[in-house]
């Protein structure tokens, strides 16, 4: 009997106990424990590489929360502070935000509410974007209307139009703050060909008019009157000689990026400036000497490399970043710093342990940083560097499944040289499943120098007991018998370059019976976004590959983007939705419907999951997606997509012995995420094209648009772009219209909720 449980698992894919739904709620309800039974409170984060904080009320319940972005996949995470210094993840708010994020995010206050406004470089309109915060009485989250999509500044030329867009290139973190404190909010950025410090002023406060909406002047090009040069702390405290020129082409100092923060170190009412180097591994405090000279303009005058002291210097790996927030929620700003810099290839790096916290033992105008912890956050979650895989099987034979991941080991530490396998143990049960670290380099893997290691399981020989098949980063497939149980498991490796298989780059295999003839068949994801398929056509213990399918069901992951494209024969550029492939598949099967027909699941490189049905009834040439949403969000009682993080690798298993099959994810940050089964979406009846319908008008819509049919006086309306991500969200009056009017051209996706209903649509925007 436990030989054939063995091969339900093993050979094929998990078979849920009857017919369902499909859908996921990503969840922080597992336990995890390190190797010294500490409980990691934060585990299921994911892990983070190059984190970014800000302090948000993201529940809206009165305490400042914190919002962190990571660049590492574009990933948001929402801590939700109980008020005395303690973080719990909540998945259910990371949806809550417009725009897309890619690079850069800040949180700061610029219509004096006391609301922490969003500002972030947007990759769909190629400009800064920003959004005021609107949350209200009553609100379940923090909530955000676009405020302006293009933030532009006056720039002194001969047209009263003369503007200019204002940046921050993506390497770098702007600073916004009131800088002359004239009560409107101004922006510095590091100037796009790294030359000097751009000042973009606001000028709403000093010309008598509105916080609302700003309005930036660019008033210096060479702000603080200073010369910064690349790979040194050397500053010249003299204004440059090219600062007056309109094109600041001739000369290039500052190659890097530099990330920005204003804040007053001596409470002289001027603002000193602290700044990372993607050169340095240290921060670099500028002060300013306006106060204390008189002086008209900011003008910096010292500078300290040994910040905050030289016993606490704010030293990481490469390129810090620091973040002026209240952290322990006592009303003061402490001091976070963690890594910025993302080029794996041009900087050695730590992926995890790196977040430095100061806290500020004085005032917010004339801090005292004290250092409190090196591991800030990374402690508490699962964080192994970069690069993680999971599987799940029982490992130590009690009935329960255990969690092995692949991982880099940091990047910082192993040079992704050589991965190795870590063992988490179920010491909980199979209904309420809790994990212990107990070993790591699991199976003995570290000796072979495995890079992008991607492993899977599977009785290839047909005797009851597992095989490990890896995948790695020169797209060749090794293969290892494992001997022993539990912690005391080895692995001996049977062959490299294993079937003769190679997908170029990147490798990531799965084993599983796809066509359900009883025998194991061979999926390979690769790094060019395909799926391979090798059936098995050997009817003995010795398997057999065939390539049957290049492109295992057509899939390629990808979406459509609204681009700017150039016609030469016009000389003219316009938009058009362009497909854009995503790249990195890992694939899994998984029959989460309980039909005996199969889905076929697959992470990729932006960070999603995606799911197909039915993968033998509708054949290997073309398959139907499930959903674009397969994930269920208790905010809004709906199911929407969701990121991951980089590198999305999802395993599937009955964690918690319901009968249903949920999910573990692996990504590029170095953690894991959890995602259980059994939330009340249909996907197979929630689609635009089948779910209740709403009359959306006038379509396609320029300025405004409407909707019909909807019972209910309030109703709560959502709407996405085809990447599932929220561009615009409302709620309004039934009958009321909603202003489109700043939104892109393409197609869009509506989600309304009236009544505890959900109708849904989708409209062209002209």
């Amino acid at each position: 009997m436990r030989k054939l449980f063995t091969l339900a698992i093993l050979v094929g894919f998990y078979t849920a106990s009857k017919a369902q739904s499909i859908s996921f709620e990503v969840t922080n309800s597992i336990k995890v424990y390190d190797s010294n039974n500490v409980e990691q409170t934060l585990a299921t984060i994911g892990g983070m590489n190059q984190p970014q904080f800000y302090n948000l009320d993201i529940n809206n319940d009165g305490t400042l929360d914190l919002f962190v972005f990571d660049r590492n996949g574009a990933k948001v995470i929402s801590l939700i502070h109980d008020g005395q210094g303690n973080y719990t993840y909540e998945p259910k708010y990371d949806h809550i935000y417009p725009g897309r994020f890619t690079t850069w995010v800040v949180f700061k206050d610029y219509n004096n509410d006391s609301k922490p406004d969003l500002w972030f470089y947007s990759e769909d309109e190629d400009a800064i974007s920003l959004y005021r915060n609107v949350t209200g009485a009553g609100d379940k989250h923090a909530m955000f209307e676009l405020a302006d999509a293009d933030l532009r500044a006056y720039n002194f030329g001969d047209a009263p139009l003369d503007t200019n867009d204002l940046y921050c290139d993506r390497t770098n973190i702007p600073a916004i703050e009131d800088l002359d404190g004239d009560g409107d909010i101004d922006f510095l950025t590091l100037q796009s060909l790294g030359y000097g410090i751009t000042l973009f002023l606001n000028n709403t406060a000093e010309n008598g008019k509105p916080l609302d909406p700003p309005s930036f002047e660019i008033a210096d090009q060479c702000w603080g009157d200073f010369i910064e040069y690349d790979g040194s702390n050397k500053i010249d405290f003299r204004r440059d000689d090219w600062c007056f020129h309109k094109f600041y082409r001739y000369k290039k100092k500052h190659a890097g990026g530099s990330s920005l923060l204003l804040l007053d170190m001596d409470a002289d009412d001027d603002m000193d400036l602290l700044m990372g180097n993607a050169g340095l591994d240290n921060l670099l405090l500028l002060h300013n000497g306006k106060s204390d000279f008189n002086k008209k303009a900011d003008s910096m005058i010292a500078s300290d490399s040994m910040f905050p002291s030289v016993a606490q210097r704010a030293v990481l790996h490469a390129f810090p970043a620091p973040y002026y927030q209240d952290v322990d929620g006592d009303g003061i700003k402490d001091l976070l710093v963690s890594v910025n810099m993302f080029d794996k290839n041009s900087y050695t790096y730590r992926e995890a342990n790196s977040i430095k916290y100061y806290k500020n033992k004085g005032k917010n105008n004339q801090p005292v940083f004290e250092l409190m912890d090196t591991m800030f956050i990374d402690r508490l979650m699962i964080d192994h560097g970069g690069h993680t895989a999971p599987l799940l099987y029982d490992m130590d034979k009690d009935g329960d499944l255990d969690m092995i991941l692949a991982t880099n080991g940091d990047w910082g530490i192993t040079g992704e040289r050589a991965d190795y396998l870590v063992y988490y143990e179920n010491i909980g049960t199979k209904t309420s499943p809790e994990y212990k670290l107990v070993k790591e380099d699991y199976l003995g893997l570290l000796k072979d120098s495995i890079q992008t290691l991607s492993p899977c399981l599977g009785d290839l020989n047909r005797d009851g007991w597992p095989e490990l098949l890896v995948g790695r980063r020169d797209g060749s497939l090794s293969l290892y018998n494992i001997v022993g149980t539990g912690a005391k498991a080895s692995a001996t490796k049977v062959s490299d370059n294993t079937y003769g298989i190679n997908v170029n780059l990147r490798s990531a295999p799965f084993l599983g019976d796809v066509d359900g003839d009883g025998y194991i068949d061979l999926l390979v994801g690769s790094n060019e976004g395909y799926t391979k398929y090798y059936r098995n056509k050997s009817k003995t213990d010795i398997p057999a590959f065939s390539l049957i399918k290049d492109t295992f069901g057509g899939v390629m992951p990808g979406f459509f983007r609204l681009e700017t494209q150039y016609d030469p024969d016009k000389n003219i550029f316009y938009d058009s939705l362009v497909f854009r492939n995503i790249n990195g598949s890992s694939p899994a099967l998984a029959d989460l419907d309980g039909n005996g027909d199969p889905e076929f699941i697959l992470g990729d490189e932006r960070g999603q999951i995606a799911i197909y049905r039915n993968i033998r009834t509708t054949g290997f040439d073309s398959f139907q997606k499930v959903d674009e949403a397969p994930f269920y969000f208790e905010l809004s009682q709906d199911c929407r997509d969701y990121n991951f993080g980089a590198n999305s690798k999802p395993v599937l298993g009955d964690l918690d012995g319901d009968g249903e099959l949920d999910m573990v994810v692996g990504n590029e940050r170095g953690g894991v995420m959890f995602a259980l089964a059994g939330k009340s979406c249909n996907l197979s009846s929630r689609s635009v094209n089948r779910a209740q319908s709403v009359r959306i008008y006038p379509n396609p819509a320029g300025e405004t648009i409407q909707f019909s049919n909807i019972p209910g006086d309030r109703q709560y309306v959502v709407i996405y772009d085809l990447l599932g991500q929220v561009v615009k969200s409302a709620e309004i009056t039934a009958g009321d219209q909603v202003n489109i009017e700043d939104m892109i051209s393409g197609i869009y996706l509506v989600s309304i909720e009236s009544d505890g209903l959900i109708y849904q649509g989708k409209f062209v925007k002209k």
